[in-house]
């Protein structure tokens, strides 16, 4: 074999390799009644106000440790699943206010708002896709201050994947808009793209930009914006790891009487 034969059949092998990597793939969950899924995430958030008097800011750390039960498969092909926080630490400014591991530990005004996240449980049809049937859009959130109506984070519903197969390198959109009691309007725009492939599974990677839709003249948005990692398993059709980082800065401007 000469040399030009032998660098014919590697170009030819990068070529096939190339080519088998950016197949098209068809992300689907493939969920099994009775099997119990469990993720760790964070959210990160950066708050600032503004007065008369001066001006104030903090840093909160929100780390869940979520967990997904699948109940049953529908004859649609769709999954009931329950959802829940087995795990919850949030710390302001670096100090911690509330940990689910050390009870003793933390803010004792804020703990009863936490714990009663904490022991909130939500139960939805959630489709192949990873979108919630019968839900808004607005119901898929990332936010938990301990107010007693925010909702659960959820990082299996943050991630929901394409409808017709997709290569290495393309990306797909998502857009959800949330509204709140305050009367604030906002608005996620999200673009995913497949990464890597590995033994562990497909790497998708996510950035979010956030806009402020609708919210009082006082209120404005300074940043807002995610960055995600999940890694997909294509054979178990399931997240095998997820990681979500959300930043968000807000200015409001607080009327003195």
């Amino acid at each position: 074999m000469n040399r030009f034969t032998t660098a014919a059949l590697v170009l030819a092998l990068i070529g096939s390799m190339a080519a088998a990597q950016e197949t098209p793939v068809d992300l689907r969950w493939k969920l099994q009644a009775g099997e119990t899924l469990t993720y760790t995430h964070s959210l990160n958030q950066h708050f600032q106000f503004s007065s008369d008097d001066g001006a104030f800011e903090y840093r909160q750390t929100i780390e869940a440790t979520e967990k997904l039960e699948v109940l049953r498969t529908t004859l649609e092909g769709n999954f009931e699943v329950r959802q829940s926080l087995a795990q919850l630490k949030v710390t302001v400014d670096d100090k911690v206010v509330f940990d689910s591991e050390t009870p003793g530990k933390g803010d004792p005004s804020t703990a009863p708002h936490f714990k009663k996240a904490l022991g909130n449980v939500q139960t939805f049809i959630m489709s192949p896709l990873g979108r919630p049937i019968g839900q808004e859009s607005a119901d898929i959130k990332f936010g938990l201050s301990g107010q007693e109506n925010d909702p659960l984070p959820m990082a299996v519903l943050s991630l929901p994947l394409p409808e017709t197969p997709i290569a290495k390198g393309k990306t797909w959109d998502v857009t959800a808009r949330e509204d709140n009691q305050q009367g604030c309007a906002m608005v996620s725009t999200s673009t995913y793209r497949i990464d890597g492939a590995g033994p562990a599974g497909h790497t998708i990677r996510g950035e979010t930009a956030l806009k402020l839709e609708k919210a009082p003249e006082t209120m404005k948005l300074r940043k807002g914006d995610g960055r995600q990692r999940v890694l997909f398993d294509l054979a178990k059709g399931a997240l095998s790891e997820s990681e979500l980082t959300f930043g968000l800065c807000m200015e409001n401007k607080l009327n003195n009487k």
